[in-house]
Parts: structure tokens; C-alpha cells; sequence
């Protein structure tokens, strides 16, 4: 049976100070890259032996004008979460919980790595390559308000680890539900992933295919208007992602869509995706699944 864990929210640096001018009302904005997860498991019946631990690696990118603190991180798959850093001891390096929320300059990254800082994962529920899981991050400023980045983490094979693409990150990612959770019967097998792209690269890209074990068909699509009424078609020599640009998929307009669902999209869950770039570039994704449209308008 499928454990379940209440969601622990790791730890809280509230700072008094941070030198951050950010206009009121105003979500910075937050991409990710070579964001992923350890497997601890083959299966998902595994017992994962108490005390293991697992890590989820990222890098965080801070695409706005002023600086950010990273506050909190919360996930239901593991009873407790840690930021761990790697401090050397002699000729030992050795990994410490970290005493103070780290800062994120504007424009500039944080990189949680292999060797590294990191996300450590005490409790976890078996994690198996292939699969993904949701993980909220809370960032804060100097007016003292928070703001959250749900994102989702896939599980890669710590043996078969696709190769970097720092040069495309990924923001505001996420996928419709088809049901509130599993008690309910899905209404449908149809459902559509949102995300924003962001380049760094010297050179044009697009973003052509997209890979996914939960559905049957994935396909990019673009929305059009047939005289009062709006279709959706797949979308012609993909998605252009200029150089240094940047490239939105969201509702009424461009779409992954999700057809033939191999299994119900639940709130509160990810599924992973791989994304293919006419460059040859692939980017495995973790995408939660929920309303983002319905969750802005509950902050606005």
C-alpha cells in the first residue's frame, strides 16, 4: 500500500533584513534547472530502511530585479527535509544542516549539487527512477510577505543521469488535474501541461517533442480561433525559444497536451516529462499537478 506522509515543512529563516526593493504585489520571478531526485527504490512496495536518506538537486534561478531568500521547502514524500551544506574538515568533506537561509542575488543562482549544498530527504517514501513528486519552495523578501514555487522533481537513476542543460530553465510549471484526489473518478483522460522556457543559449532553439509514460499521446499544441470559436491544433515545426528569450506555454495559447491518460492526475501529485529541443537538448521535468489559474486568483 502506498504510504502516505503528512506534508512537513522543513524549516522557517524568517531574517529581519534583506536588501531587496521589490515592487509591491509583484512575484519575483523564479526558474529551475537540473532539477532531480535520487531513487531510493526499485518499486514502489520497497521498504526504504529507516535512517536512509536521499537528496533532490536543483538550481534555482532568480530572473528578477532584486534579491530573494529561500525560506522554507515542503514535500509530502519525505517526513522531514534538511538544506544541507558541504563544509571541509581537514582533508574530510563533511555535510552540516545549513544555520541560515540562503540569499539569491538578482539575476544570479543558487545550486543545490552532487558534492555540494543540497536538499536532503529524511523519511522518504520510495522514490523509483521514472516517477516524479511535488516540492513547494517559500521565498521571502524585505516587506516581510512570502511567496511559493510548487514545482515537480523527477526520480533519475543515480547511474544513468541525463547530461546537463544549464542554458534552459524551466518556470511556473504545472499540469491540470482530472480529479481532486483519489476518491473522486476522473471526468476525463484529457489533460494539458503549462510551463514557461528561458534561455541563456548563443543560439536559436524550439522546443519540438515532448516524452511522457502518463499519457498515451503528448503533443504541442497551439490554440486558434475558427471564428467565434477557439480549437486547439498541434502546433508546426514547434515551439521557438530565441536566444536569450524566452517562450510561454499557458491556457489560450500554447499547450502540452495530454491525451489517452495512462493513469488519473490527481492534485497534489507530479508526473515526469522529458522535453526535446530541435538542438538535441533534453531536459527531464518534474511537473505538479493542480489549478495554478484557481490558486492565483485565491492570492489575488
Amino acid at each position: 500500500m502506498k504510504r502516505l506522509f503528512a506534508i512537513s515543512f522543513l524549516w522557517l529563516f524568517l531574517a529581519p533584513l534583506f536588501a531587496i526593493q521589490a515592487q509591491e504585489g509583484i512575484q519575483p520571478r523564479i526558474a529551475f534547472s537540473d532539477v532531480w531526485a535520487r531513487a531510493n527504490a526499485d518499486t514502489p512496495q520497497d521498504e526504504v530502511p529507516a535512517g536512509e536518506a536521499t537528496a533532490v538537486y536543483m538550481r534555482i534561478v532568480n530572473l528578477s530585479d532584486a534579491e530573494v531568500a529561500l525560506v522554507g521547502v515542503s514535500t509530502p514524500a519525505a517526513e522531514t527535509i534538511q538544506l544541507h551544506q558541504a563544509v571541509m574538515d581537514g582533508d574530510i568533506m563533511r555535510m552540516q544542516p545549513m544555520t541560515e537561509a540562503p540569499i539569491i542575488a538578482a539575476g544570479e543562482s543558487l545550486n543545490f549539487e552532487m558534492a555540494g549544498s543540497h536538499i536532503m530527504l529524511l523519511g522518504a517514501q520510495p522514490l523509483v527512477a521514472g516517477t516524479a513528486f511535488p516540492v513547494t519552495l517559500t521565498f521571502s523578501g524585505t516587506d516581510g510577505g512570502t511567496f511559493v514555487e510548487t514545482i515537480g522533481v523527477p526520480v533519475l537513476d543515480f547511474t544513468a543521469l541525463p547530461t546537463p542543460v544549464p542554458a534552459i530553465a524551466i518556470g511556473s510549471a504545472w499540469a491540470r488535474p482530472t480529479a481532486a484526489d483519489e476518491t473522486e473518478t476522473p471526468v476525463t483522460d484529457v489533460s494539458a501541461v503549462y510551463l514557461q522556457l528561458f534561455s541563456t543559449a548563443e543560439n536559436d532553439d524550439a522546443l519540438v517533442e515532448v516524452e511522457t509514460s502518463a499519457a498515451g499521446i503528448a503533443e504541442i499544441h497551439e490554440s486558434v480561433m475558427d471564428g467565434d470559436v477557439m480549437r486547439m491544433r498541434p502546433l508546426e515545426g514547434g515551439l521557438p525559444l530565441p536566444a536569450g528569450g524566452e517562450a510561454t506555454l499557458e491556457p489560450g495559447g500554447y499547450h502540452i497536451m495530454l491525451m489517452d491518460l495512462q493513469t488519473p492526475l490527481f492534485d497534489g501529485n507530479a508526473l515526469s516529462m522529458t522535453l526535446i529541443f530541435a538542438s538535441g537538448a533534453e531536459i527531464t521535468i518534474g511537473v505538479p499537478v493542480y489549478d495554478r489559474m484557481m490558486m492565483d486568483m485565491n492570492h489575488e
